[in-house]
Parts: C-alpha cells; sequence; structure tokens
C-alpha cells in the first residue's frame, strides 16, 4: 500500500487530522481514512453540488446537465460525483471546461480508474481537483463499494442534484444519503415516459426541488 501511494502521490488523510474534511465528520459512519489524489482542500473552499445521474444518459440529460450547470461553474461553483459513466461523466467535464474544480469520489483504490474509459477524465481532475477515495489502494472496484461510496458524494456537497435515472438506480441511494445527511435534493424533471425520468419525478413528488433553470439551482 504504501509502495503504491508513494508511486502514484496518493495522500491519507485520518479521521482525527486537521485536514481530514469537516463535512465527513459529521456524517454516520465516516471513513477513518480517506486516500486522496489532487489537492482535495482547495476543491472544498468553494460552494459545491453534488450531480448523479444514470450511466445510461440520454441526450437530454447531458445536454441539460451542461445548459444548467455551466453558468455556475463559471461563477465557482465546484462539482462533486462518482466518475461514473453518463450523468457523472458529463458534470466532471462541465466542470473542468468552464475552470471550476471537480471532486471525484471513487469505488476502488486510487492507483487505478473505474471505469477505465474515464482514465483520461481522472488524470485532468486530478489537477483541477481531487480523487477521493475510502478504499486504500490495490482494491478492486467491488460491486458492494459503490453503495458506500455515494454517501462521501452527498456528504461532500451542500445539495445533491439528481438529474436522471430509474427508481432502482444508485442516484436516488445519493439522495436517501443526502436525507439523512441532512443535505438538500433537487431534481431535474423529465418525460414521465422514460425510465430515466421516474427517479427525478419521484424525488420532486415527494418535496425535491424541481430544477429547470440555472437561477434555481
Amino acid at each position: 500500500i504504501l509502495a503504491l501511494m508513494k508511486q502514484y502521490e496518493i495522500k491519507c488523510l485520518a479521521m482525527p487530522e486537521d485536514d481530514y474534511p469537516a463535512c465527513l465528520r459529521e456524517i454516520f459512519a465516516p471513513p477513518l481514512l480517506l486516500y486522496v489524489r489532487g489537492d482535495l482542500k482547495q476543491s472544498l473552499e468553494n460552494r459545491r453540488l453534488a450531480v448523479v445521474g444514470t450511466r445510461k444518459a440520454s441526450s437530454y440529460g447531458r445536454e441539460m446537465c451542461k445548459k444548467l450547470l455551466s453558468p455556475l461553474c463559471k461563477m465557482g461553483l465546484n462539482i462533486v460525483s462518482g466518475l461514473a459513466l453518463g450523468i457523472d461523466t458529463v458534470a466532471h467535464h462541465v466542470a473542468l471546461d468552464n475552470g471550476a474544480r471537480t471532486i471525484a469520489a471513487l469505488a476502488c483504490g486510487l492507483e487505478s480508474t473505474y471505469p477505465a474509459q474515464n482514465a483520461q477524465l481522472a488524470k485532468d481532475i486530478i489537477k483541477q481537483g481531487a480523487l477521493i477515495s475510502e478504499y486504500e489502494p490495490g482494491s478492486k472496484p467491488e460491486k458492494w463499494n459503490f453503495p458506500a461510496r455515494n454517501r462521501l458524494i452527498s456528504a461532500l456537497s451542500e445539495a445533491v442534484f439528481i438529474v436522471e435515472g430509474p427508481i432502482t438506480s444508485g442516484a436516488l441511494l445519493t439522495a436517501k444519503n443526502a436525507i439523512e445527511q441532512n443535505r438538500d435534493i433537487c431534481a431535474l424533471p423529465g418525460n414521465i415516459n422514460n425510465i430515466n425520468a421516474t427517479g427525478p419525478n419521484h424525488l420532486i413528488k415527494h418535496g425535491a426541488a424541481l430544477i429547470s433553470s440555472s437561477d434555481d439551482l
């Protein structure tokens, strides 16, 4: 583990230390150790919005993600997401393309990138944000790691924006974590015939803020 940390310039923050993120200390079951590549401290200085959604994003979801987030990122809003394909990838790119910082929470060790298609994106995030994980270097992306890492995405943010996803998607689990962590939840309304809209529409029906413009965010 130490060899991988040295090779890939991975830092380790322990919960008792001063540089451990204060927003993680207050949640249920905070990670005792947090592994970091990049500059997490600077990435936490501005306001932060978690953006999550399905890996099978529609053209509508991608377009709205760019349209709604771009003006805010230009104003300095930082984006937190999970580096997954689909909405997560779009959100990270919007932040980077508009001069904002972005944080990606991974479900594996930071010496590797999952999914592999986002290897270059991960490198760009390290330069303009941070990769984080509670899993030590060498850890594989086990399926049970993904639900656990979702609580970090919401915890590092002030609000969670669910763009697209069915009721059973991990994005809805992130929303559940946000409720438990007392974070605001907002969602993009969608076509009721589209399964990707069932998650956000369900959240809006039960009190999440309906987002139809950058001003709403």
